[in-house]
């Protein structure tokens, strides 16, 4: 079988995005996201398509200038050993480039498989305020359960914030 196309999200695929987030949702690696969250952040997604089936999906947000956040991250239980994280990373961190960011964040609860993509685990606290701007609507807040990540997109070893 071929690996997954990677396209842009578009309105018809929000019920099989929401689909793979709540499956996320449901094994403890995914905040819950809603219809109406997606809806307005469906430019920022790309989607992993297998046929006629969404097998993964991811989205790039930016927060600022040069910092943009990797949310929504969901794979379908089938791919997740087949490198498709991997491949939509390299993805959005193309589009970050692209769009003049320095910096892709990700809040994780499994920082070890974006630390093997060449992520960095940094404390939260030094994440500049605009990262937690999501966080008072998060179902954790204030109890974070997650881990910060942070990829350098221009090569660099130390980053604006890490």
């Amino acid at each position: 079988m071929s690996e997954p196309s990677l396209r842009q999200a578009s309105v018809k695929d929000v019920p099989a995005i929401l689909s793979l987030i709540d499956l996320g949702v449901s094994q403890g690696v995914n905040l819950p996201r809603s219809q109406h969250y997606v809806f307005q952040n469906l430019r920022d997604f790309v989607i992993a398509e297998q046929g006629e089936r969404i097998v993964g999906c991811a989205s790039l947000h930016v927060l600022w200038k040069d910092f943009a956040e990797l949310r929504a991250v969901a794979l379908a239980p089938d791919e997740a050993a087949n490198g498709l994280l991997r491949r939509m990373v390299d993805y959005l961190a193309a589009d970050g480039r692209r769009l003049g960011v320095s910096q892709v964040l990700a809040f994780a609860f499994n920082p070890e498989a974006y630390v093997a993509l060449g992520f960095k685990e940094v404390p939260k606290e030094t994440l500049p305020q605009i990262a937690w701007r999501e966080c008072m609507n998060c179902v954790y807040f204030p109890d974070c359960k997650e881990s910060a990540v942070i990829l350098n997109l221009d090569g660099a070893s130390e980053g604006v914030w890490a």
